[in-house]
């Protein structure tokens, strides 16, 4: 009987916390891809300056690949018009990104809400119907802390997750500001804003 109700606890158990852990391992790789982002955008290259091994090739918006005319590999100088049209474009592919990252952030941090809640209810109805009444004092300190456990683990993912939520908010607002182009003060913030999630992207969980 013992055996039969330990091993059940277990697979209820097991079930919830793999669900949680996932989404915890979710909410921080969104973490992480949010920052490497703002890492690798930062620093904008002007599409037309030398880019490539040598520096001897135009950059194209990627920052990276020589920019093609009419499906030529061939590098061309481009106009001031059209650098500031690749500039804008890539601004705003890097805020549509951080803003789907946001959007995960939100949705896993509502996903770990509702678990967590489920696992905090069935762990009171097992304590109300004495199910820990028929383990061995060992048994019933294992089931109580492997809950404490894992609703610690949910609170702190839901706390970083809001405060990368905030963070990415700022990025965004520093980029259109114009953090990623010729404004000092919006680059400064969001420099500032990078170095506050590289600092906290080792610890999402600690």
């Amino acid at each position: 009987m013992r055996a039969t109700l330990l091993f059940s606890l277990a697979l209820a158990f097991s079930s919830h916390f793999r669900g949680s852990a996932l989404a915890r391992d979710s909410a921080q790789q969104a973490a992480q891809s949010a920052l490497e982002l703002l890492q690798n955008s930062t620093t904008v290259v002007t599409v037309g300056e030398p880019c490539g091994p040598n520096r001897t090739e135009p950059c194209g918006p990627d920052r990276s690949a020589p920019v093609a005319v009419n499906g030529s590999s061939a590098p061309v100088a481009l106009t001031a018009a059209e650098k500031e049209t690749a500039s804008a474009e890539h601004k705003k592919t890097v805020m549509d990104q951080l803003e789907k990252l946001a959007e995960h952030l939100q949705d896993n941090e509502k996903k770990i809400a509702a678990m967590d809640k489920k696992d905090q209810a069935d762990h009171e109805k097992g304590t109300a119907d004495n199910i820990t009444k028929t383990m061995s004092p060992a048994d019933a300190a294992m089931w109580a802390n492997f809950n404490e456990f894992n609703h610690r683990m949910n609170e702190k993912t839901k706390v970083h997750s809001l405060d990368v939520i905030s963070k990415i908010k700022h990025a965004v607002h520093f980029i259109k500001k114009g953090g990623m182009g010729d404004d000092a003060d919006a680059a400064k913030g969001l420099q500032d804003v990078i170095a506050s999630m590289g600092e906290m992207s080792g610890n999402f969980l600690h």
